[in-house]
């Protein structure tokens, strides 16, 4: 029966040091072993602390005291067994002993009972730590610490072993035989049901006790994030504090967004800022690798509360040839006017400016609006101002039951009583006037604003041959999103940078569609040369292998291969990669010998050529 006990043995860990300046901690002790003699098989697993111990200040009093503490032994035996524990492990740890018996800081430390440790008696498959193992020299072959028993009396049933390294750094840890678990969860049975009983300890030398037998599964390294407070949205301007927490042995760990700062990334405790402007949902990732050298992550969400800003909109309504303003505002949770009154909407039927102050959790904002009234103007509704693409069009309207009249502007493509199409180039103002059978008018304008067309770079034309790999790309000076046509012999249609291997010349159009739905387009230019390969010698002897004689390429709208012997005969003329000579001329074979050879082709450009050279017939 075989177990390695320790690999259920995981800690809480921060960054460099697991507990505070401790110069060491116990952290588990294996009680019940397995093997025979068991006594040769015990073991206490340490860690050390911020700084270096050594074996030769190491004493340790065991519960069963008459079993003595005799020293730790380091030799090829003890060399032997770690090397057949080590080949025994699957994953990527590691079992070692100390040089000069140091046992460096923040290592865990496994203490073997005896020499003569049978390491046949356990598994350590899964261990995927470094452990530093050091051996009690043999001699002592009865049980150093205290199994259960029949009738066991947890009156008397505690047990409390002492290790020390000298100088006040020493820690005692006691737990009672009567709590020992076995491998089905309960309390006694049978020994072979005890074995693998074993009691972990808190920082602060806390008992704990389990028992997962003979063949340990791996436990693997866990890790969680929140938010300090326990809450999840804050203010863009706030910094609050997360928290990480980490079941297992890890190194490196880090915090990180996409969105913010922390005070600290490599602390499980640290403060987060978010990046100025950002709002809405946000990720924070915290992660950690394992002994593995394997990265595990988490991630935690937030929302960031954005700022008050507030926005107004006023309406003019008429009322009779009279006017009344209703004035809106939103960005903001609550409102305070200028006129005293604490809504989202306000109605004035006097000229003048008007001033409202919004407010949420976040903060205040402030805006104003000149309103002018006129008793003589009808009162209606208009499209808000908007904001087009370069090259765009917008849909204006008016409401009401009046007779409107859009104001003559170049940049009015359409307009019909309630409605204008407009396309401008630039911002420009778009004015409708309204008037009712009782001969009041009233006048509103619209502004339309053009976003600025982003810039795009792309790549320069390229030139090469078939078979090459050609990068193509694009810059805009915005966020967006790229679209590569054709996509043919793309590697990615929709990515900044994408690759082609064409087979063809190729005219590739990149469009780039901004976050405000704009869009711009270039061209880039893939020109393949045209490009053959015409071999120099030929074996027409039917194994398979360089058999029959032709051109091979590619691109070449038109050719023509001639073949001749040596006093200038016509022999094959070839128009097609498909057409090759197999070495014959009028149904007999052609001796062996140099056979000259021309070849006239057009390339894709419409470009005459002619090339001439010869080709070696060997028989074999």
């Amino acid at each position: 029966m075989r177990t390695l006990y320790f690999l259920s043995l995981l800690l809480v860990v921060a960054s460099g040091t697991v507990f505070g300046q401790a110069c060491f901690r116990i952290e588990s002790i294996l009680v019940d072993a397995c093997g025979s003699p068991e006594g040769e098989n015990e073991m206490v697993r340490i860690r050390i602390g911020p700084n270096a111990l050594n074996t030769s200040q190491l004493q340790i009093t065991w519960p069963n005291n008459f079993n003595p503490y005799l020293g730790i032994c380091q030799s090829a035996q003890t060399a032997t067994k770690v090397a057949a524990m080590n080949a025994q492990i699957q994953a990527c740890g590691y079992f070692l002993e100390p040089t000069n018996g140091v046992l460096p800081a923040d290592a865990t430390v496994l203490i073997i009972t005896s020499s003569n440790y049978d390491q046949t008696a356990h598994d350590y498959a899964g261990l995927s730590d470094t452990l530093y193992v050091i051996f009690q020299c043999a001699g002592n072959t009865t049980g150093h610490l205290a199994n259960w028993v029949d009738g066991c009396n947890p009156g008397s049933g505690n047990r409390t072993t002492t290790i020390s390294f000298g100088a006040g750094c020493t820690q005692m840890v006691t737990y009672n035989r009567c709590s020992l678990t076995n491998q089905n969860g309960g309390i006694g049975g049978s020994p072979a049901e005890r074995d693998g009983a074993r009691v972990d300890f808190s920082p602060n030398g806390v008992a704990t006790y389990a028992n997962d037998g003979c063949t340990i599964p791996y436990t693997p390294l866990t890790i969680g994030a929140n938010f300090v407070s326990g809450q999840a949205s804050f203010c863009s301007n706030e910094t609050v504090p997360v928290q990480a927490v980490v079941n297992g042995s890890g190194v490196n760990p880090m915090w990180s967004s996409a969105n913010g700062t922390f005070s600290d990334p490599n602390s499980l405790l640290s403060f987060f800022t978010p990046s100025p402007g950002s709002s809405g949902s946000v990720a924070l990732t915290f992660s950690i690798e394992n002994g593995c050298g394997n990265l595990i992550s988490t991630t935690i969400s937030a929302t960031i509360l954005p700022n008050p800003e507030v926005l107004l909109n006023s309406v003019i309504m008429q009322d009779g040839c009279s006017q009344l303003a209703e004035i809106t505002a939103s960005g903001a949770s609550t409102y305070t006017w200028s006129t005293g009154e604490q809504t989202a909407s306000i109605s004035v039927d006097v000229s003048g400016v008007y001033t409202v102050v919004g407010s949420n959790t976040c903060g205040t904002d402030e805006a104003t609006v000149s309103v002018e009234l006129s008793s003589e103007e009808l009162s209606f509704a208009v499209s808000p101002d908007t904001i087009i693409c370069p090259g765009g069009s917008a849909l204006l309207s008016a409401n009401g039951d009046y007779t409107f009249s859009w104001s003559a502007h170049p940049f009015i493509t359409f307009s019909e009583e309630h409605l204008a199409v407009v396309s401008p180039t630039v911002p420009a103002v778009f004015t409708v006037v309204a008037s009712d059978e009782n001969g009041c008018t009233g006048e509103q304008s619209v502004f339309v604003d053009v976003y600025d067309l982003p810039e795009l770079s792309v790549s320069p034309d390229s030139f090469g041959f078939l078979e090459d790999e050609f990068e193509l790309w694009a810059q805009a000076d915005a966020e967006g999103t790229y679209y590569w046509s054709p996509t043919e012999f793309l590697s990615c249609t929709n990515c900044a940078t994408t690759y082609s291997q064409p087979n063809q010349s190729m005219i590739y159009t990149v469009t780039f569609v901004d976050s405000n739905g704009c869009s711009i387009q270039k061209d880039v230019r893939v020109r393949l040369e045209s490009t053959l390969f015409i071999p120099n010698a030929f074996t027409p002897d039917n194994d398979g292998w360089n058999d029959v004689f032709g051109v091979h390429g590619a691109d070449l709208d038109e050719f023509e291969l001639m073949v001749f012997n040596r006093w200038g005969e016509l022999i094959v003329s070839m128009k097609s990669y498909d057409e090759v000579w197999d070495g014959t001329y009028k149904g007999r074979l052609s001796p062996e010998g140099v056979y000259p050879w021309v070849l006239r082709f057009r390339d894709n450009d419409g470009i005459q050529y002619e090339r001439m050279g010869h080709v070696t017939l060997i028989r074999r």
